[in-house]
């Protein structure tokens, strides 16, 4: 696990191997799987993230479930109670 020096995370939250998280990222109260990449400035808050997932620059997720191998595209918002399956790619905002 690799989380930049401005990263936060908070306690409530668990983050699997191989997963990097980015600068001025929040992680709060969420599981995030292994082989993730978390980009800048993203904010995740009550979300599961499986594995092999991509979070992109400035995205913000609400209280959803992404599944594996899904991409998040830069300032994409995933909101409350949303479910990203297998593969899915969002938009860029």
């Amino acid at each position: 696990m690799q989380v930049a020096y401005s990263a936060k995370l908070s306690n409530n939250s668990v983050v699997g191997r191989e997963t990097s998280i980015d600068e001025g990222a929040v992680v709060d109260r969420s599981i995030i799987g292994r082989n993730c990449k978390i980009g800048k400035n993203v904010k995740i808050r009550e979300s599961i993230i499986w594995n092999n997932v991509v979070i992109n620059d400035g995205c913000v997720l609400d209280r959803c479930l992404v599944a594996d191998g899904c991409i998040s595209r830069k300032h994409s918002k995933i909101h409350q109670g949303s479910f990203l399956s297998l593969g899915v790619e969002t938009k860029e905002s």
